[in-house]
Parts: structure tokens; sequence; C-alpha cells
């Protein structure tokens, strides 16, 4: 795949010629200056104006001491902090340790070097060395980049060396930086001035070079390295000649034709048709092994939504870690189809793509080209979907399900921007969606609250005027009057429903221990050089490029606001969306934090190359450079994930070929089984307890929920997902006592026989303590579930009436004499 972002097609324009569009430049005294179509040059007067570096040169040199400042400071946690094992798993973390990491570089030394930095830029420019600035900049980026390098190919790669390479470069940079700040000139570095191009290009070299230390070299495939060396320069060739790449400009109705077919190639492109092959299991481990862990994982969510279809209530009476109003979302979808683990992965495809289309309309009500819009899109699908560990579909709780909440708000902020008249409907569509986040999951609610309060911040900013804060302030009421009115209509909904209002101390408790409990030390420690450290690179610069451009530059704010818009939401959703990459460490969730970071990339290369930032044209193809260099590399890590991942998707079915849509799809309302033992189950179920929409079942949590899911029925017994509830010791005893004494004489019930041994074993040993000295079974049971079972037992004498081979056992519940 080839990108050739240097196409200016954009929704208003496709020429983006000097004489036509409003072009930042700098004035021979450092200043950065704004030319209007038609209007004279600003030119400040030397006792009014204090000269400003220009903008490139004081943003890659506060992205340069940032990331030099921050690597000292993760080289000297790792020196000192050792990861602590996780007791009982072969795992080690160090997870307060990278939390304020986290917090560190983004609270602390990106705001310190906003401040800092572009105040040292400016004093530079103001001297008499001005004129080398560029030049000191690139050679300071050059050489930090450089010492990365160097220090990942010494051997053993360590902490250590990162702190000699880099407690050199430092010396070495203060020493610069000082003298070119002194109030003489500099001769021997005015002398070579002329080499800040050439240091440029060294920079952005090594700085492609640095991401590869951050890389698996196994991972990366020729062919489209190959492919890139042809059509990169092939690109920067026709961006150089204009004419060559422009495309003519669209109607406006064979331009949103286009657009609407680049959306539903992605609607299609992204779904997965097949996430798991469960019939492959007896012949192949590891499709048996992510079989299981993609079961595992789904039940989480499809075993509360089964006893929510059930006529349960979120709250009431059943409950998942992974929020509130996702169970509701999964009850209306399973309204439509079967419930199961290919539909509920069937739906993942589709809030992906959703996504996906979103960031493509972001993007182009941004004023990106559509060849670059389409290009970056294709680029994420690749690179960041077919690439993933697991399939779209697989693993919910990584996906839009949970975090695509804020997308809907910088979409629709970005509609406010483009079309004033609209601003109404926009604004009450961001409203309604930090509202719904209020009642939809912790991290939805706080990812999209940090992008909302990104976006109104900037609109406050750039309004025009006094008022701003009370600007701000009213924003801010109305969304937490929102967020207060989506509780009260959730609250007054389940009080209807249930007869009583919803408990948030069930999810609550699961936040206590997925946080500060008894799960909380369940975690990764960062791998060595971490392709994560890169990505949440990414995000600080966009975020002092942001700063810098919209404190700088009020020209740039008023042309480009549409623009800037959407890159303060994204760039405020990535940061936040980082943080759980932060908490969960392991780069396989890499992917699922990085669309921001592509989105955001992609609007600033499009304001670069539009012009909006500088006028040089060198500098402009410089970045389209390293940016498609950048694509080639990303596309040569996922590039071997192509051929499996894309005959899987609904585009491919759609396909003519052997490919079957119809069969696919089938496939997903109807999957085979997982467990290979659910079907005996399911038979037993319509056997002995027809007609049953409650059935009460004790298997295993995994091989119960299957069973519950594939014979239509739910749970009599108070369990969503045995596994889950387990986590915060759900049902408690109160709930475990109800639900035996609601059970009657002459019920059925379906268990294992390691029930039957438990209950065994305690009848030998009626004080045994089953947390202590667990009874060594098969199939294993929750406390819970063992604990039901027990007092089932201490009620009802169990009468089998079969027994099969694979352990399953019905027993009709007889009272005790």
């Amino acid at each position: 795949m080839t990108i050739y972002p240097g196409v200016e097609a954009s929704l208003d324009s496709t020429d983006l010629d000097p004489d036509r569009t409003g072009l930042m430049t700098t004035n021979p005294s450092g200043t950065d200056t704004l030319h209007q179509p038609g209007a004279p040059s600003a030119q400040p007067t030397p006792s009014t104006t204090v000269p400003r570096a220009p903008l490139g040169p004081t943003l890659a040199l506060t992205v340069t001491l940032g990331i030099a400042c921050f690597a000292v400071v993760v080289a000297v946690v790792v020196l000192l902090v050792a990861p602590k094992p996780v007791g009982g798993l072969p795992l080690a973390q160090r997870q307060d340790a990278e939390t304020a990491l986290y917090f560190a570089g983004f609270a602390l030394i990106l705001p310190v070097a906003l401040i800092a930095v572009p105040r040292l830029a400016d004093a530079i420019a103001a001297g008499p060395n001005a004129g080398a600035l560029s030049l000191l900049v690139a050679f300071l980026a050059a050489t930090m980049t450089a010492s990365l390098i160097v220090a990942r190919v010494l051997p053993g790669a360590s902490a250590i060396d990162v702190l000699g390479v880099l407690g050199i470069w430092w010396a070495g940079a203060v020493a610069l930086l000082v003298r070119a700040r002194q109030e003489r000139p500099w001769a021997p570095l005015l002398r070579v001035v002329h080499l800040a191009p050439f240091a440029w290009v060294l920079a952005g070299a090594l700085a492609l070079g640095t991401l590869l230390a951050f890389t698996s070299l196994g991972s990366i495939s020729p062919v489209p390295l190959a492919l890139g060396a042809i059509a990169v320069p092939a690109g920067l060739a026709g961006y150089r000649r204009r004419g060559v790449v422009r495309l003519p400009r669209l109607p406006r109705g064979w331009g949103l034709s286009i657009d609407a077919a680049i959306v539903v190639v992605l609607l299609l492109a992204i779904p997965d048709l097949v996430i798991f092959r469960p019939e492959g299991a007896a012949s192949d481990p590891l499709a048996a092994f992510k079989a299981s862990v993609i079961q595992f994982h789904q039940d989480f969510l499809l075993g509360p939504a089964n006893q929510v279809l059930a006529g349960d209530a979120v709250l009431v009476h059943t409950a998942s870690q992974y929020g509130v109003a996702p169970l509701y979302l999964l009850t209306g979808w399973f309204q439509l189809v079967p419930i199961g683990y290919g539909t509920l992965g069937f739906l993942d495809g589709i809030l992906y793509a959703l996504l996906f289309a979103a960031g493509y309309c972001v993007l182009r009500l941004a004023g990106t080209s559509r060849l670059l819009a389409a290009g970056t899109l294709a680029l994420a699908v690749i690179a960041l979907l077919y690439n993933l560990l697991y399939p779209v579909g697989g693993l919910l709780q990584h996906g839009p399900l949970r975090f695509g909440l804020p997308m809907v708000v910088i979409l629709a902020a970005t509609v406010e921007a483009r079309w004033p008249r609209h601003s109404r409907g926009a604004r009450a569509t961001q409203l309604l969606v930090v509202g719904l986040s209020a009642i939809w999951a912790l991290e939805a609610f706080a990812y999209t609250v940090v992008t909302f309060a990104g976006i109104v911040c900037f609109q406050a900013w750039s309004r025009p005027g006094p008022g701003r804060l009370r600007w701000l302030a009213r924003r801010a009421a109305l969304a937490l009057a929102a967020c207060v009115a989506a509780h009260l209509i959730f609250a007054a909904a389940t009080l209807a429903f249930a007869g009583q209002l919803p408990d948030w101390g069930q999810y609550f408790a699961y936040l206590h221990v997925l946080l500060v409990g008894k799960l909380a030390d369940i975690t990764y420690d960062f791998s060595p050089w971490s392709p994560g450290l890169p990505v949440g690179a990414a995000y600080a610069a966009s975020a002092a490029a942001f700063v810098l451009v919209v404190g700088r530059s009020r020209e740039i704010v008023e042309r480009e606001r549409t623009s800037l818009t959407a890159l303060a939401g994204i760039t405020a959703y990535g940061i936040a969306l980082f943080t759980y990459f932060v908490n969960r460490s392991a780069d396989d969730i890499l992917p699922y934090v990085s669309f921001p970071a592509i989105l955001a990339g992609t609007l600033w290369l499009s304001l670069l190359l539009r012009g909006a930032l500088v006028e040089s044209r060198s500098v402009r193809l410089g970045g389209l450079a390293f940016a498609l260099s950048l694509a080639v590399l990303l596309l040569s890590t996922a590039w071997s994930s192509i051929g499996e991942r894309f005959p899987q998707t609904a585009l491919a079915h759609a396909l003519p070929g052997d490919g079957s849509l119809g069969g696919a799809m089938t496939r997903l309302w109807h999957p085979p089984p997982i467990d290979p033992r659910a079907p005996q189950g399911e038979y037993l179920l319509d056997r002995y307890m027809p007609g049953e929409r409650r059935v009460p079942i004790l298997v295993s949590s995994d091989l119960g929920t299957e069973i519950l899911m594939r014979s239509g029925r739910a749970n009599e017994l108070p369990f969503g997902d045995p596994v889950e509830d387990f986590f915060v010791g759900s049902p408690h005893p109160p709930a475990i006592h109800r639900a035996v004494a609601e059970l009657e004489s002459g019920d059925r019930l379906l268990m294992q026989g390691s029930g039957l041994q438990i209950l065994a074993a305690l009848k030998r040993q009626p004080s045994r303590d089953l947390l202590t000295n667990p009874v060594s079974v098969p199939d294993t049971l929750t406390l819970e579930q063992e604990e039901i079972l027990i007092r089932i037992g201490e009620r009802f004498k169990l009468r089998v009436i079969h027994q099969d081979r694979q352990r399953f056992v019905v027993v009709t519940l007889e009272p005790r004499r």
C-alpha cells in the first residue's frame, strides 16, 4: 500500500498555491507572521515586537529536550524499581512506577518543557546567533536520536547504557545552548548555517532509525520496504512537480459519493466473520487456546447480558466489570440477533468500523485531502486491526464498546466548528454523549470527559474578548447537568422495571478489586524498549505542537479552527486512552490505543501540506518524506498479517471468489461450540427441563454460559458469569440463602460430577475448609458456586437421574426427612 498525502484535494480546494492560501512565514528577525491573500505583509516594528523563534525549531527543541529528559527518568526508574512478582502467576510488574512515569511525563515534564524551552528558543532568536538556531536544533535532535540508537545497540542495551549516552548528550546540549544564548556571535556556528537542511534530513533519518530500536526487527517484512523504496521517491517527485499527482476538482455530489464509498469499504473491510475456529482445536492447540481465551473474556459480557435478556436488571440482579449501559446495548443487539460468541464478535466489528468511519469523517471535515484521509485509514486498518494478536471481535474489553464514545464527541465538535449553523445540534450531541458516558463505564466516562474538556478549553481560549471563563463554566455546568440527568433517568427506569433503585455498589466492587484490590497486581511489566514509548512520545509531541501553535499564532487559530478543534479532541483522547496501555503494559495492547495517534499525525501533516504552518516548500517536502517513510515502516510490521486477516473480513467474503458471505454470516449466527461438551448440556436441558426459561445450573463457568446461550435459557441461580462474580465474592451470603430458599422439591439441577465429589468429601469431613483445602476435581467451580451447592445439599437430597461420560449429572431435589 502506498499513500500519496501530497495530493492537495481537500473539501474546499485542490490547489494550495501560496497566492490562494494564507501561509506562515518567518521574517528576518525570526518572528512568525501571516500572509493573507491580498493583504499586505505585517512587518513588526523593532520597538514594539520581541522576536520569536520560528515554530518548527521551537517545537523540535521542545520535543527533543522533553524526550531526552523523560528517557533519563525512565532509565533511573528501571534501575531503582525492581519488578514485583505477581502471586501465583509467571508475571512481574512495577505498576506504581509505570503510573508515576505517565504522570511525570504528561503532567510534569511536558508542561515544564512548554514553559521553559520556547523561552530559550526565543532568547536565542533575539540574539546574534538567531541565524544558527535551526542548525543547532537539528543537530541536537539528530544527536539525541543517535544516542538512543547507540544505547540500543550496545551489548545488553541496559538502562545504564541509556543513562551513560544521554548523560554525555545532555552535557553537550547544555553547553551548546548556553553558548548560543550568549550576547556575542558564535562565529564557527554561524559559518556553517548553510548545512541546516542537511542536518534536518539527518535528524529525520535518525528519528526513523530510533523507531527501529523499539521494533522487533524480525517482524519487519522486506516486501513493503522494497515497494516503499520505489513509491516514496515517486510520491515526493510527484509532490515537487505538483501537476503529476494533482487530482481534478470533483463536483460536490461526486466527491460525497466517493467519500460514502470509502466509508462503505471501511464498514466491510473491518468486521471479522471468522473470529475463532473451534472446529480445528483438536489438531491445532494454538487455535484451541485462542478460542478459549476469546470465550473466557466474552463471557464477562455474555453471561450478564444473557441474564438481562431473561428479565434481570443491571445493578439489581446482575453486573459486569466492563460497564453498566453496555449490557443494555448488548441486550438490544440480542433482540435482533441470537445471543452468542459469533454475534457478539460481529457487533464488535461493526463498532470498530463505525469508529474508523468517524475518524475518516473527522479528517475530511478538517480539510484533509481525500487521498490522504483514505490512505491513512487503510494504513490504520492494516497496522492496527489486521495486526492484532486476536482478531476484531475477539477481545471486546479493549475496543470501542468501552473506549469509543470520545470519538463521537470529537466528530460532533468538528461538525460544530466546520458548520456553525449546526452548532446547536452538535453541542447537544456532545452533551448527550458525555451524559451517556456517566452510566456507561468508568473508563468511558473518564476518557469522554477528558476529550470534551480538551475541546471546550480550546473553544473557550479561541473566543474573542472577555467572558471566556464564564463561557467555559457554563459548558462545564451543562456537562455536569447531562451526567446528573443520565443518572436520574437510569435510576427511574430501573425503579420502574425492577422495583428498586440501581445498586452502584455492585459496579464499584469490581472497580475496587481491579484498581486496588486482589486483581490490581495482575498486570505486566513494560517490555524492554517497549514500542509504547514512541506512541506516548507521539501524543506528547502532538500536545506540544498544539499548545505552541495556539499560543503563538492567533491567525492560525482563526484560519484553521476546524482542524485545531479536531486536534484538541483527538490529542486529549489519545493521552487519556494511553493510560489503558500504561495499566496493562503488554505490547499486544498497543494497537488498541494508537488510533488517535495516527489521526493526529495525519491532521498535522495535512496542515503542513496546506501551508498552514510554514511557507517553506522544502519543509513541507521533508514532512511528507518523513510521513511516507513512517507509513512504510508501519506497513512492513503488519504486512504478514494481511494474508491471514483480510480473507476473514466481510469485504473479502463479499468479493467474487470461494468465500460465501451468507455462509460466514450463518456461522456467526449459529457458531460451532467452543467447548465440545456444550451440545450435550443443551440436550440435557431440553430433555429434563423442557420449556423452562430459567433453569438451575452449576457447571464450570465458561461451559455453563455456553450451554445457557445455546439453549436459549438463563440461570435460575444468581450468577451472571461465575468467574467474574467470584472476583467480588458475588453472590453474597444473603443472596445465596435466598436463591436456595426459592428452590422447590422436585426441581431439577444440571451439574457436573465434580459437584458430587465435593459433597461426598464434605460428608466425610464436615469441618473441611474448601478455601484452604479444596477438593481436587477436574471441573472447577468457583467458591460461590460451591457454597450454593453445599447449601442445596443441606436442604435437599440430590437424586441422580442422569450421569454420562462427559461428567454431566442431572439431579432431582428431594426433601430431607
